[in-house]
């Protein structure tokens, strides 16, 4: 390539580094200009763009770089999480697909297609799709708990644990981690750590309804009935039609020996089912 081409895009490079988008922008224009069939030049020219919220433009430099490359992976990556931004995934997964395809080793792709088989609901999908991103970078916490994620709702807890967990030592405050490691240890039986992860969990987001009722039912589980039912009213400010927090607030209210309150209870919980 041409070496004051190369020279540009450097700038252009260390430019984007320091959100100089305008900068970048003209240093990238400088390097297509010196040498305009070189597609990363145009890819990276699409990122400065993206910085300075001109999507259109930034479109049409990453089609120019596939018109130049065809497996050129940044525009299709860029293409892909553009897709995504704009709802539609089925155009993100097929780009994300050759990419992984080109680059088997590229866990930014592995981990978007990941993402879109979890939005799915397309457990065994996102498993195999995390999987891959871990295996190119290990410490990949979102990956991680993504991989946990899947395996917990294909019902393999136990397997779920040691990924959920590494995904806490690399980042501890993520809420959703303690939220989902408190629900495997809950299926595996080790019900006061589901109660401690799941007080982490409201503590990192306390707007989180479902962390409150795991909490309100593992406590309910320790026979820790007056704070279940603290932990169930929390979960219900937020989601008053949460028929199973009314109905674990119930139980824990029988067990309080507060009678007139847990069929009280036990009757939302039943309207709220209704509905």
């Amino acid at each position: 390539g041409n070496p004051v081409a190369r020279k540009f895009a450097e700038q252009g490079r260390v430019a984007l580094g320091a959100s100089k988008f305008a900068d970048a922008l003209t240093a990238f224009d400088k390097a297509i200009e010196r040498d305009p069939n070189e597609p990363l030049y145009w890819a990276q020219r699409a990122s400065a763009l993206d910085g300075l919220n001109r999507p259109d433009d930034a479109r049409a430099a990453r089609l120019r770089a596939l018109d130049l490359d065809g497996g050129c992976a940044p525009a299709l990556m860029g293409l892909a999480l553009s897709e995504r931004a704009s709802g539609n995934d089925e155009d993100a997964e097929s780009r994300l697909k050759q990419i992984c395809g080109l680059d088997p080793g590229n866990g930014a792709a592995w981990f978007q297609l990941g993402d879109i088989y979890r939005h799915r609901a397309d457990w065994e999908h996102a498993f195999a799709a995390f999987s891959f991103a871990i295996q190119a970078k290990r410490d990949d916490a979102e990956a991680l708990l993504g991989r946990g994620e899947a395996l917990l709702n294909l019902n393999r807890s136990a397997e779920a644990l040691p990924a959920l967990e590494e995904s806490i030592r690399l980042d501890e405050a993520n809420g959703a981690a303690h939220f989902l490691l408190g629900a495997a240890l809950a299926d595996v039986g080790r019900i006061a750590e589901a109660a401690s992860a799941q007080r982490r969990a409201v503590e990192l987001e306390p707007m989180r309804a479902g962390a409150w009722f795991n909490l309100a039912h593992n406590l309910h589980a320790l026979r820790r009935d007056a704070e279940a039912v603290e932990a169930a009213d929390r979960a219900l400010a937020l989601r008053p039609g949460f028929a199973y927090a009314h109905n674990t607030k119930g139980l824990a209210l029988a067990a309080l020996r507060r009678h007139e309150e847990a069929l009280a209870a036990f009757d939302a919980a039943i309207a709220a089912d209704a509905k």
